[in-house]
């Protein structure tokens, strides 16, 4: 118990170090294959349709990685929906898996799908990858949820700051436009302005006004 309390502590002081997304996600991922003693995982995150699981960390799944992440995909979308963590002994077993796809993954391929739910809504799922004949325990799935609890809010608490900054931002856009067009008459430079907004707040390459 104190080693879990211990683990628990570790990741969330390095959660609480990171400031954005990309950071808490590959220091989320390491602490926790850290912990169970493996190397392979990933973590996945819902799109904003709410519908599709999009995959934005992963760690050393080796031969066959596509084959075993399309298996993933099925069963952390099943986790997803029931809301609650699957264990797998060997993927090749797994209902959920297409029978096509199953014979593609190699045998005894094990872990466990576990939600990321915060502010009472999933936001994605990570799976955690072992080897028979290693299986997750029930401990081990114990820990599993609490940092996933931690990981979700941390996840959820980033996307609220940087979605906060992004409209602070195309605020500060408009009002640029707005101040352009008020204090002069010369219509090249109010286009200059919109231009260069459009350009730096949909992060293309090159616009024009024909």
């Amino acid at each position: 118990r104190q080693s879990e309390w211990e683990a628990i502590g570790r990741v969330s002081q390095a959660l609480r170090e990171a400031q954005t997304v990309q950071e808490i996600l590959p220091r989320l991922l390491d602490e926790i294959l850290s912990l169970l003693d493996t190397r392979s995982g990933s973590i996945w995150l819902l799109d904003d349709s709410g519908r599709d699981l999009q995959m934005v960390e992963q760690r050393h799944w080796g031969s066959e990685a596509a084959s075993r992440l399309e298996g993933a995909r099925y069963e952390l979308l099943s986790a997803i929906q029931e809301g609650q963590a699957r264990v797998l002994r060997d993927m090749q077993d797994e209902m959920l898996i297409p029978q096509e796809l199953r014979q593609r993954i190699p045998e005894g391929i094990g872990g466990a799908a576990i939600p990321l739910s915060a502010a009472r809504r999933i936001i994605g799922a990570m799976f955690i990858q072992v080897r028979l004949p290693r299986e997750i325990t029930m401990d081990e799935l114990r820990v599993l949820n609490a940092l996933a609890d931690l990981g979700a809010n941390a996840i959820h608490r980033s996307q609220l700051f940087e979605q906060t900054v992004k409209n602070l931002d195309r605020l500060a856009a408009l009002r640029s436009v707005d101040m352009a067009i008020t204090s002069t008459f010369q219509l090249r430079t109010i286009l200059e302005v919109v231009l260069d907004k459009v350009i730096r707040e949909l992060e293309v390459d090159a616009a024009d006004i024909l």
